[in-house]
């Protein structure tokens, strides 16, 4: 899964390096310990325009009668997508990409559960494939919120997990967001990044909770760990 990720690129950059048309994002701040119901920085497409904005974390489904079963779908399989009514209706028209530098996962060992930072080794930033949609509330306020899609880990994540975030590249961004590309043409997409593109390193237990929100989170815990 997909639990806590960073997203620190400067706002400016996203939008050069990721061709935003319209940014609807008016007071952007970097975030070191991005979890579940927080805002974060989504990229999707209306009437052939690219859009940036701020999504809820924890897909909310325009059915739901509670925002809370948010906290319930902060993460999408992608090998059931097609056969879950939440998803489903989502392919055609509500993909998103989730922008981020990088995100933690927890090895666990006996009792114990060691956090590590995952990024690509270039140190680009990339998008998580997501889908996103549409709740009202009953003064018909719009909440936007999203889920990030897993898959299986490739060899060097599955030392520390046994799923993994879908990641995208700039282009592959762009290829799941456009709407003229159905479903079956862009599930291919929904796979690993390979071993090789990938850096993980363990890094501090202060990550553990959510008020530590700082660049100290990212520093390696241990030299060795490294790989």
């Amino acid at each position: 899964m997909c639990g806590r990720f960073v997203t620190y690129i400067p706002l400016e950059d996203i939008i050069k390096d990721f061709d935003i048309d319209i940014t609807l994002i008016e007071d952007y701040t970097p975030s070191y310990n991005i979890t579940p119901s927080n805002k974060v920085i989504s990229i999707y497409e209306t009437d052939k325009k690219t859009i940036l904005n701020e999504f809820r974390w924890g897909l909310i489904p325009f059915w739901a009668k509670d925002p809370s079963i948010g906290y319930k779908m902060i993460n999408a399989r992608a090998e059931t997508l097609e056969q879950k009514k939440s998803y489903k209706p989502l392919l055609k028209n509500r993909r998103c990409g989730i922008i981020s530098n990088g995100f933690y996962e927890w090895k666990r060992e006996g009792n114990q559960k060691t956090p590590y930072y995952i990024k690509l080794k270039n140190d680009q930033p990339f998008s998580f494939a997501g889908l996103y949609d549409i709740w009202k509330d009953e003064e018909d306020n719009q909440i936007f919120s999203c889920t990030i899609i897993t898959t299986q880990p490739n060899e060097k994540v599955s030392q520390i997990h046994d799923r993994m975030p879908v990641i995208l590249d700039k282009n592959q961004t762009k290829k799941w967001i456009n709407f003229e590309n159905d479903f079956e043409y862009v599930k291919n997409l929904l796979t690993s990044r390979k071993s090789e593109e990938i850096e993980l390193y363990q890094v501090s237990k202060m990550v553990n909770s959510p008020k530590n929100d700082s660049k100290q989170n990212l520093i390696p815990e241990k030299e060795n760990k490294i790989f």
